[in-house]
């Protein structure tokens, strides 16, 4: 990795992770343009090559815990963070005055009461912009989504706002931070 090499990876481009990734760089004071990556591997892999000098990994992702794993010896946690992250909705097809199927993003299940719906799909894998697409496809009547999708996509109305949870968010490097003492930000409980 250069020296100058003062950029982030993370997952994907316009995503939860870019939002929180370019708040990040921001008050690190770091290239405000992170390297978008089709999955959290490539995230770490573009590390190790030297292509960004940290990833920005949201600890909720469900596959956060394999990559943690399967790095473990080449990358390491540099610093730990909490962000709100981008303001969600459940959206639903115009066209459909009933809805009976709903999809949702694995790391999203619990943040909404989804009862109202028979069917409930859960997207494992991928990102909400794999749930946007799929609601797009038709794949089923409503999801929960960004809440920009609204003004991004017609054809949608808006079902239900969700506040954006608190997550806690990982920056992983090559330089390991845990020397032999706990670390953690001082004044995080005043």
């Amino acid at each position: 990795m250069s020296a100058d090499n003062r950029r982030l990876a993370t997952l994907g481009r316009g995503t939860n992770h870019d939002f929180v990734a370019r708040r990040y760089a921001e008050l690190r004071g770091l290239a405000p343009e992170p390297l978008g990556c089709d999955t959290l591997a490539a995230c770490a892999e573009a590390v190790l090559a030297g292509d960004a000098a940290y990833a920005v990994i949201c600890s909720v992702h469900p596959d956060t815990p394999h990559l943690l794993t399967a790095y473990h010896k080449r990358l390491f946690l540099a610093d730990t963070f909490i962000s709100p992250s981008k303001p969600l909705a459940i959206v639903t097809r115009e066209q459909i005055h009933r809805p009976h199927s709903i999809g949702v993003f694995t790391a999203t299940l619990g943040l909404a009461d989804l009862s109202a719906w028979r069917e409930i799909v859960v997207e494992k894998s991928g990102t909400i912009f794999d749930v946007e697409t799929q609601l797009r496809r038709g794949a089923y009547d409503s999801a929960l989504v960004y809440r920009d999708f609204i003004d991004r996509v017609s054809g949608y109305r808006l079902e239900l706002e969700i506040d954006s949870p608190d997550d806690a968010w990982l920056v992983l490097g090559t330089k390991r931070a845990y020397r032999g003492a706990l670390v953690a930000s001082r004044n995080a409980l005043d």
